[in-house]
């Protein structure tokens, strides 16, 4: 709703609440990410991930950060741990993707094209993580 402000007042009072939550720190992290203060976005998730090296979500997020600021190797880093961490989101894949094509790196670009379309033959992919940016 655009009310970046506003959601970043609230987090940051449940922060003093409960300043340890995983989750709310992520969560600020992606507010400021949205609200277009991308440093601020990358301290919040670092702190994040500084808490719980084991959690793939602020990785994901930071990935995004990462890409709005043209730091295409950090955010493939940030996707390739998401994954070893374990997760299956199919956004780490799109964002990975996105980042070889911005580097110029057609063959790793399009082997995370085909990684989602193979994915989509099991299971929807929205067709936004599947649209090709090259």
């Amino acid at each position: 709703m655009g009310k970046h402000e506003r959601a970043l007042e609230l987090v940051e009072r449940a922060r003093k609440l409960d300043p340890l939550t995983i989750n709310l720190i992520t969560n600020q992290g992606q507010f400021l990410f949205h609200a277009g203060r991308y440093d601020d976005s990358i301290a919040s998730l670092q702190q994040t991930i500084e808490l719980n090296p084991n959690h793939w979500l602020p990785r994901m997020f930071i990935a995004r950060t990462y890409i709005e600021k043209g730091m295409f190797r950090e955010a493939i880093a940030s996707c390739e741990y998401a994954k070893q961490l374990g997760s299956s989101s199919l956004e780490l894949a799109a964002l990975e993707g996105w980042s070889y094509a911005k580097l110029g790196d057609k063959g790793k670009a399009r082997a995370s094209l085909k990684e989602l379309e193979q994915i989509s033959e099991g299971r929807y992919v929205p067709p936004l993580l599947r649209r090709s940016h090259s």
